[in-house]
């Protein structure tokens, strides 16, 4: 509970929705926090500046992604916004870690800014 606190706090602090999913994405891989919980805190704290924020980042197409930079930020809007899907971020589907991939089509992308 209180580490998914730290990231209902942080809400209202990022620059914009990607950037917390960043957090959100990280703090998933970590295992520091889940869905269900993110959802109690928007529960409990419904007048809380970030809590908007804490409710678009779960819904995200994809749920919340996982992303180190704000180049895979980017990359991650614009497939967002063209309707792609079918991706992993940061997977290590292949053996080492690519930004994206597609493990049904044996295709990866790595960004690099």
């Amino acid at each position: 509970m209180i580490k998914s606190r730290r990231a209902s706090d942080c809400a209202a602090l990022m620059d914009d929705d990607y950037e917390y999913e960043a957090l959100v994405g990280e703090m998933k891989y970590c295992g520091l926090a889940d869905e269900g919980e993110l959802e109690e805190q928007v529960r409990r704290n419904l007048r809380k500046r970030g809590v908007p924020r804490l409710r678009r980042v779960p819904a995200l197409q994809g749920g919340p992604r996982r992303t180190r930079s704000k180049g895979e930020r980017a990359f991650l809007r614009l497939l967002r916004e063209e309707g792609i899907e079918g991706y992993e971020t940061n997977s290590k589907a292949f053996g080492p870690e690519l930004d994206f991939v597609w493990a049904n089509l044996r295709f990866a992308v790595e960004v690099d800014g």
